[in-house]
């Protein structure tokens, strides 16, 4: 449920208007729902972090992509968390030496 209202704001957030997309109503109003999506994306981030320690490195740095990859993570939210974080993909896990993909 989550991820739906997610997308539901960064999709409003994109959305379209008949006339001038410039004007100060449109741009509040996508300001708005942008605002809204990474407030969603933040609960989302912080849902994925692990409670213990298995989730970070040894250095204490968390790895988003890692974490998505090891739950049931809906498809399109794990491609929006790929794109967003594409230099995660090319990181090994220290303990198991593996690519989070």
């Amino acid at each position: 449920l989550l991820y739906r209202r997610f997308v539901r704001q960064f999709d409003s957030s994109e959305k379209f208007f008949p006339g001038d997309n410039s004007r100060p109503e449109v741009v509040k109003h996508r300001e708005a729902y942008k605002v809204a999506a990474m407030n969603s994306f933040r609960i989302i981030d912080q849902l994925l972090r692990p409670t213990g320690e298995n989730g970070a490195t040894k250095n204490g740095q968390f790895r988003l992509v890692h974490n998505a990859s090891k739950v049931d993570c809906p498809p399109d939210l794990f491609r929006y968390i790929v794109e967003t974080h594409v230099d995660q993909v090319t990181e090994v896990e220290e303990v198991t030496g593996r690519l989070p993909l």
